[in-house]
């Protein structure tokens, strides 16, 4: 629709980051008149005028470009964009106070929900050491070599660096945490190998599971880790813990159809902790991808595994014969789904 922003505000801890409005015009234009912010900007002339605000609002509210003004006790104080490039400024009396990074963070997290979400790139002028030390600490590496920017406050061209943010990096650099009263539910690391090795390579573990040996070599072990890293999509394990960070088991989400499985340290049977873990991930799990269903299944001499899906919600739909790398035969499993409808509400699974 012409002349409507279609960009969605977000709210951080102390920011509001809406689409520019003509009102903005003012605060906008007295910032960008500050040569030490626009002699930083492409494209941003100086002196700045009223009028040049007055363009930038209706260029981005006509195209719906992702660009927010940036709010901080309902008065602006900068401006940030995804238009594809992230780029940013902020107005010098609120630098140092973590507002740009704030601003930043919320958007890119935005972004990066899409478990298809392609690299972000963007690029600062040497010498602004400021941004490039926020890029740094928001994963952003550098992409080549210097290249010449156009500073249109300047009316030249000077070196600049390249960057890049890839999704794996976002989301390495701000790892999933989901709580539950007793436990902690987070993406897996190498550092586990030696733990997970442990609780997975088990002889009562090990054959309840398609792809885990007893024992379990750790090599193998990182190489599982790695291919079952949390990127931002379907295909990943997280790990369990408890407040101590000691690791007790793992959750996952992968395949086609989507399904889900689990597995638990021997140790810590018996007191409903998997089932706990389970009732935080699996909402979690259809809001974050926008699951309509999941499959699960369970070797039939597991039984506890079943009342663990069935407690979750789970209806059975069939019966297969699976092989485990524990186990040279293969055996009886049974096939489960669950309906995002039918997911059991908090309240009613005690």
């Amino acid at each position: 629709m012409s002349g409507v922003a279609t960009v969605a505000a977000l709210t951080t801890k102390r920011l509001q980051l809406r689409p520019p409005v003509a009102s903005d015009a003012t605060a906008i234009t007295a910032i960008l008149n500050d040569f030490e912010i626009s002699k930083w900007l492409s494209v941003v002339p100086f002196p700045y005028s009223r009028a040049d605000g007055l363009e930038f609002i209706a260029d981005v509210r006509e195209k719906g470009s992702a660009i927010w003004a940036i709010l901080n006790a309902d008065r602006l104080v900068g401006m940030i964009g995804r238009d594809p490039q992230l780029g940013f400024w902020l107005d010098p009396r609120c630098w140092g106070q973590g507002l740009m990074r704030e601003a930043a963070q919320a958007v890119l997290a935005a972004y990066f929900m899409d478990p298809n979400a392609a690299p972000v790139p963007t690029s600062y002028m040497i010498g602004n050491t400021r941004s490039a030390a926020l890029l740094h600490r928001l994963g952003f590496s550098r992409l080549g070599r210097v290249v010449a920017l156009k500073s249109h406050a300047r009316k030249t061209l000077v070196d600049g660096r390249q960057m890049v943010l890839t999704p794996e990096q976002w989301h390495a650099v701000n790892p999933i945490e989901i709580a539950t009263p007793r436990m902690r539910l987070r993406p897996l690391r190498p550092a586990d190998a030696t733990d997970l090795a442990r609780i997975a390579g088990n002889d009562r573990v090990a054959p309840m599971l398609a792809s885990v040996a007893s024992p379990w070599p750790e090599a193998d072990v990182l190489r599982w880790i790695e291919q079952r890293r949390w990127r931002g999509r379907v295909g990943f394990s997280f790990g369990v813990y408890v407040p101590d960070g000691t690791l007790i088991g793992s959750v996952a989400l992968g395949g086609s159809p989507v399904s889900t499985a689990y597995f638990l340290a021997q140790s810590h049977w018996g007191r409903g902790l998997m089932t706990e873990a389970m009732m935080a991930f699996l909402p979690w799990a259809f809001a974050r991808f926008g699951l309509t269903e999941l499959t699960a299944d369970h070797f039939n001499d597991n039984p506890s595994s079943g009342r663990v899906l069935r407690k979750l919600g789970f209806v059975k739909t069939g019966s297969a014969l699976r092989g485990s790398a524990a186990c040279t035969a293969k055996a009886p499993t049974s096939s489960y789904q669950l309906r995002r409808a039918d997911l059991v509400a908090p309240a009613s699974r005690a």
